[in-house]
């Protein structure tokens, strides 16, 4: 290459020449050598329920500094909501990487029962659904459809990552 930069593509010796416009000439050499990017990772809950407050926690296999997108620093960001979320990593020596990691929204579960009529000596399947949570009647069934043989107020439930919600 001519010029004040010079670029390389693969490692190996590299011996720069320079001439000034009266002749002098210059010469230094260097090495360039292949590095490996830094290995960087995040963990935390993908899933955030309602309100809830989770952290993220970035690592990298060697020492350096990290920057969320919202430009937070440090290697743990605190989140309220749902999204796509980037960290840049800078080690120390050589070249910055980043990673994102995505958190979806859960609804905590909602249940739909209703109520049955039952005559004495009968046998009744009650069911009850859920769009968003496994359904189970405690004490009853671990399933969304219950068998009653009598009268009488029964709790049904549902469960999701968020958490269980019941209903009698």
């Amino acid at each position: 290459d001519t010029g004040p930069e010079a670029s390389v593509s693969q490692p190996g010796p590299l011996t720069l020449l320079a001439t000034s416009i009266d002749g002098c000439q210059a010469q230094a050499s260097t090495l360039v050598v292949e590095g490996t990017l830094p290995q960087v990772s995040i963990n935390g809950q993908d899933t955030i329920c309602g309100s809830q407050t989770i952290i993220l926690t970035a690592s990298a296999n060697r020492s350096g500094a990290f920057e969320w997108n919202d430009g937070t620093t440090g290697n743990q960001l605190t989140i309220q909501s749902a999204g796509q979320y980037l960290v840049n990593f800078s080690p120390d020596e050589g070249c910055q990487v980043s990673e994102d990691f995505a958190v979806s929204f859960l609804e905590f579960p909602v249940i739909s029962a209703g109520d049955v009529e039952i005559c004495e000596g009968d046998v009744v399947q009650v069911a009850a659904q859920s769009s968003n949570g496994n359904v189970f009647w405690p004490g009853v069934s671990d399933f969304s459809v219950a068998e009653i043989d009598q009268a009488g107020t029964y709790e049904v439930s549902a469960e999701n990552e968020c958490g269980t919600v019941s209903e009698f």
